[in-house]
């Protein structure tokens, strides 16, 4: 019998450097074609950059902080970011909401 896998919402709050190396900046593409299959996976709904580029903020999906504190450890920029996590109660989003019937 497959074992139910109950998952959570995680708001994943990322500092980023503050001064940015070349070696950073090799790695951006291949972090931001991670993120972006993470996105198209479900793992991560969101992903946020300060206008200021100093910090991040994602919302991901896992069983527990560890499981979230794992994966975070997998992005190519991991060793330039320090991040905290926090269990959310709930993560509401309008991208999931059903749009709203026109009678025209």
């Amino acid at each position: 019998m497959k074992e139910l896998r109950i998952l959570n919402y995680f708001m994943i709050e990322i500092k980023l450097p503050e001064l940015i190396d070349e070696n950073f900046l090799i790695q951006l593409p291949r972090h931001r074609e991670y993120v972006n299959q993470l996105m198209r996976e479900g793992t991560i709904s969101t992903y946020t950059l300060s206008a200021d580029r100093s910090k991040l903020w994602c919302v991901a999906l896992g069983a527990s902080v560890q499981e979230v504190n794992t994966l975070m450890n997998t992005f190519p920029l991991s060793k330039y970011m320090q991040f905290t996590i926090n269990e959310l109660a709930f993560h509401n989003n309008t991208v999931h909401r059903m749009p709203e019937l026109s009678m025209n």
